[in-house]
């Protein structure tokens, strides 16, 4: 054998020799021509890893793709790690593996699994748990062990800051930052720790993961707003997502954030006014009147040369709102509501001068919305706020409409609501003047605590409070028959006001500002304005006041929120922008929740104002109850007659603090009609002998009315008011104890533990007094009266020049006195005769 021969015999040798340690036990050749060395003791193992996009575990070939580069191993020692020499292959690019094993080689009696090595965001759907334990047998292929995976899904989207309250995203609208976005795993509408979510970054585009443990379920995508907060744009905040697939990429829609700036201007009396070291309105004990008096002008501060005082000189606003008053809250609720609807630096409670005219102080609106624009130092270049919402309470709205009639400064308001403003007027404003109480705030109880005749002096130049008079679109509503023989308007009333002290001037210009810029509803410049006005409470709407022996206050009642009328607060507002909030009086108008149910979401976004059930169908129920007696205290009626000397005197000789006619203590449940004032239950207005107690019939109350403390007899009448109907006058007479009064739907009279029937009705004939006149020595006179009536007289008074005092016997007078003196008498259902002049012959 040649040496050539040899080498290539055993270089055959010893590549067989190779390929047979190489191959496994009973291994066969790959391809089926070439013939198995022995029986073949080794199996392969075949599948494919796919994305199961349902996900359900069955793969579909349209949709479910291969999954490269997936390792699939046999798990032998089946701690779920693959180790480096245990079998395993890595799937092709179309997700498919196929690798050949020894099972001989396995521990006896051993199933080691099957395993494909999952990312710990992905989750096999197939099988699950995700091994497979077929049984491995030598020479036995294992096909078809696939393996489905489901990876999450991903929703992404835009949510962005709605500057203009449009809805529609435009260029320069920044993201809603830090605004949370999550999927409401639990339906709970709040966000739960643990559930997919994520913080909107400065330029908006946001995505949130959502595990496999979620997909093919629909989800629910919500906003976890923070205070200031307001979705646009979906309403709801969430949005229903169908069901994700795995590895699905789901854009949502857009999401518009808003973010209102909101500015609340409060009403008449609403802020605080002082001078340094002393808070002259309101300190919660009382109130130093003559230290916020303005001078004739009505817009300056009345100096000492002109009779004011020190600190009328720098009387002004302190900056604080009245949120309480002699117990009550006044402004404490609506600040609070509203201040949470923004952010808390882009919400502003203003404090303004009430005392001025609502056209003087649209400067310090003005400030305090460029400062909430600016964010900063004012004027700015680029407002961070575009523009502001106004919501106005009372004499605020005449205000907030002075300030949106300048085009310019109506440029930084969106939208304006007002919430019980007299754009009208309100008859109660000329109580200050002409009796020195019952504030046109309305229902406060505070009269308690103010002097009236200090009252009387500050009403005269009050400008702010001449702008809530009755304006020339409201009417007749004065009655005063010794000054004029026709019902006076806004035009002739300002005759009467000068002659009780006021300054006709100012209620002049004031009704001019009526004609010219509240009383019409007109344009306001681009501003959306919505209106709400309280209704179904009986509310003053026309005054009669009577000068006599007994000055009285004859009011007739109709429908508002019982300061300020229902015409004057709807006045010619369309019906798309007018709103009704159905008994609830004037002061918590802006926080009763009737209120904000329908303006919050027009004040943080736009959106039309919800309707109102409540306010559709409203009618005034409620039972009016006048009392009639000799020396009830209310307060005394400034005569026009005397109006002349008490400006001259500065302050009336009377000084007496404004109180109920019944001033006992209750027995029992009940209450005196001056504690039921303060609590809010009634309304009250007192003159001479008269006290008209007005009572909700949806808020009964029982009033304890005692005796006239000069032990004559006293009358009272009741009569119901049903809408627009009145109900018949029911007359008690000669009443001479206590009363028990069960006020309201169905009212009763008790006295001694018996239920009280009506007597005949009251007559309207006034007493007629004669006086006979005996001259003395000296020039004085001695001077006797003697008064007549159907009913009983309950008093005669002798008036000398504007001193009442009353007659009990005959008395002398000087012939100074006689030549001023006048009389008059009153009778139990109080009328009264005219104050009739003494002639001496």
């Amino acid at each position: 054998m040649s040496r050539s021969l040899l080498s290539f015999l055993l270089g055959v040798t010893v590549a067989v020799a190779l390929a047979s340690w190489a191959m496994p036990a009973g291994a066969c050749a790959q391809s089926p021509q070439d013939p198995c060395l022995e029986d073949r003791e080794t199996s392969w193992v075949r599948g494919t890893v796919f994305t199961d996009r349902v996900p359900d575990g069955a793969p579909r070939a349209e949709i479910d793709l291969g999954r490269p580069g997936e390792l699939v191993w046999v798990d032998v020692d089946e701690d779920a790690v693959p180790d480096a020499d245990e079998p395993r292959a890595r799937t092709d690019g179309d997700g498919r593996f196929a690798f050949e094993v020894d099972p001989g080689a396995f521990p006896a009696g051993s199933r080691p699994p099957l395993r494909v090595q999952v990312a710990a965001a992905n989750a096999c759907t197939v099988p699950d748990p995700c091994a497979r334990r077929a049984p491995f047998v030598p020479g036995e292929d294992l096909d078809d062990q696939d393996f489905g995976i489901a990876i999450p899904a991903v929703l992404r989207g835009q949510a962005n800051e709605d500057l203009d309250d449009d809805g529609v995203r435009d260029r320069d609208e920044p993201g809603a930052l830090n605004l949370r976005l999550y999927v409401d795993v639990d339906r709970s509408r709040s966000y739960d720790r643990g559930e997919p979510t994520t913080l909107v970054p400065f330029h908006g585009a946001w995505d949130i993961e959502v595990p496999v443990t979620l997909l093919g379920r629909a989800l629910t995508v919500r906003s976890d707003n923070p205070q200031g907060f307001h979705c646009k744009r979906p309403l709801s905040c969430e949005e229903t997502v169908p069901p994700l697939g795995a590895g699905e990429f789901r854009t949502l829609d857009q999401r518009m954030i808003s973010e209102p700036a909101i500015v609340f201007v409060h009403g008449f009396l609403g802020s605080e006014i002082g001078c340094p070291g002393n808070k002259a309105w309101f300190d919660g004990l009382g109130a130093d009147l003559l230290d916020m008096q303005l001078g004739p002008d009505g817009r300056s501060n009345m100096t000492v040369a002109q009779g004011g005082t020190r600190c009328s000189e720098q009387a002004g606003p302190t900056g604080g709102l009245i949120l309480q008053a002699a117990g009550k809250d006044i402004y404490g609720s609506s600040v609070s509501h509203y201040a949470k609807l923004a952010r808390a630096e882009r919400f502003r409670a203003i404090a303004w001068d009430w005392r001025k005219d609502p056209r003087s102080q649209v400067h310090v609106l003005d400030r305090a919305i460029d400062e909430l624009r600016c964010q900063g130092p004012t004027p700015c270049d680029a407002p961070r706020v575009r523009k502001v919402v106004l919501v106005a309470h009372s004499q605020g709205g005449l205000l907030s409409r002075a300030y949106v009639a300048d085009p310019a400064r109506a440029a930084k308001v969106s939208r304006l609501v007002t919430v019980g403003t007299p754009t009208w007027g309100s008859p109660k404003s000329i109580f200050p003047l002409v009796g020195g109480v019952e504030t046109p705030i309305g229902g406060l109880g505070m009269d308690v605590f103010l002097d009236n005749d200090d009252l009387k002096v500050l009403a005269r130049n009050l400008s702010g409070g001449f702008s809530l008079a009755p304006s020339p679109a409201y009417g007749p509503w004065l009655d005063v028959p010794t000054f004029s023989s026709t019902r006076m308007d806004a035009d002739s009333a300002p005759d009467f006001y000068a002659a009780i002290g006021g300054n006709a001037l100012l209620v002049r210009q004031q009704a001019q500002a009526h004609r010219e810029l509240y009383d019409r509803f007109g344009s306001l410049n681009g501003v959306d304005y919505q209106v709400v006005a309280g209704r179904g409470m009986a509310t003053i709407t026309d005054v009669k006041l009577l000068y006599g022996a007994d000055e009285r206050v004859e009011a007739t009642f109709g429908e508002g929120d019982q300061t300020v009328p229902l015409k004057s607060a709807e006045f010619d507002a369309p019906a798309d922008r007018l709103h009704h909030v159905c008994g609830i009086s004037h002061v918590p108008l802006t926080a009763d929740p009737q209120t904000t149910a329908m303006i919050d979401p027009f004040v943080t976004m736009g959106e039309p104002v919800r309707p109102n059930p409540q306010g559709r169908d409203c009618p005034v129920a409620a039972t009016v109850v006048n009392v009639y007696a000799a020396t009830a205290l209310g307060f005394d009626l400034t005569d026009p007659v005397a109006a002349a000397a008490s400006a001259r005197s500065g302050i009336g000789a009377a000084r007496v603090r404004a109180r109920s006619a019944a001033t006992g203590r209750a027995t029992g449940p009940a209450m005196t009609p001056a504690q039921a004032q303060a609590a809010g239950l009634i309304d009250l207005v007192q003159a001479g002998g008269q006290t008209t107690i007005v009572v909700d019939d949806r808020r009964p109350v029982q009033l304890t009315v005692p005796a006239d403390r000069s032990g004559k007899p006293y009358a009272m009448t009741t009569q119901d008011l049903d809408g627009s109907r009145r109900g018949p006058v029911r007359t008690f007479g000669d009443l001479t104890g206590a009363t028990v009064l069960d006020a309201g739907a169905a009212t009763t009279l008790r006295a001694g533990g018996r239920v009280l029937r009506p007597s005949r009705g009251a007559e309207r004939d006034a007493p007629r007094t004669r006086a006979q006149i005996v001259r003395l020595a000296g020039g004085r006179v001695r001077v006797a009266l003697a008064a007549r009536d159907r009913s009983r007289v309950t008093g005669t008074y002798v008036f000398v020049g504007e001193r009442r005092r009353r007659y009990r016997r005959p008395v002398v007078l000087t012939a100074a006195q006689a030549r001023r003196a006048s009389f008059a008498s009153v009778d139990r259902w109080g009328n009264a005769e005219p104050r009739r002049p003494l002639r001496l012959r």
